[in-house]
């Protein structure tokens, strides 16, 4: 009897697991003008098995504010197979309409948006995220990025809206050629 019951226990139990991919990156990489916080020293992507859950993290060189002089960004980059260089874009921001029209209305704010760049529309507030102290979290329903069964990614991070046509202010790992890959 106590074995059956321990099996079923078992069998019943949702014990969530992770694989990961991670990278670091120097500190200090980024232009003299940007401010620290913008300056990624760690990134990791983590599926939560059993969660449905991408769990993306990027760790700052500088306590993040909790609002930023001005626009601020932190990317994660994915690339899945067959598709553009970069398919979707994952974004935790500190916007406002006024420097970045597909910001969400009102005040400068807080938002998180997921855009598949083949159309380019992004849809604001498509995942959970948290900024505390250096760390910018973003909590990822797959199905957000295609849901493929391998990608690569890399993290960016952005003083201006990309619209501006000015480059990312950091990548780790630093260029889009040195992309993770991510295998499920």
């Amino acid at each position: 009897m106590f074995a059956c019951t321990a099996v079923i226990a078992l069998a019943g139990s949702t014990t969530a697991s992770a694989h990961s991919s991670v990278a670091s990156d120097p500190q200090g990489d980024i232009a003299t003008a940007a401010p620290s916080y913008l300056d990624i020293v760690h990134t990791k992507a983590t599926e939560q098995i059993g969660r449905g859950t991408f769990y993306f993290q990027t760790v700052n060189a500088d306590q993040v504010p909790a609002t930023p002089a001005g626009f601020a960004a932190w990317n994660w980059l994915i690339d899945v197979p067959g598709g553009l260089p970069i398919d979707y874009a994952l974004t935790v921001r500190f916007c406002s309409q006024t420097v970045q029209r597909t910001c969400g209305p009102g005040p400068w704010h807080w938002e998180s948006s997921s855009t598949p760049m083949a159309t380019g529309v992004s849809t604001i507030n498509s995942f959970e995220f948290s900024v505390e102290g250096p760390t910018v979290k973003g909590f990822v329903d797959p199905s957000l990025f295609g849901d493929p069964a391998s990608f690569r990614w890399l993290a960016a991070t952005r003083n201006t809206p990309v619209s501006s046509g000015l480059p990312s202010v950091d990548l780790a790992p630093d260029g889009f050629a040195n992309a993770l890959l991510f295998e499920r």
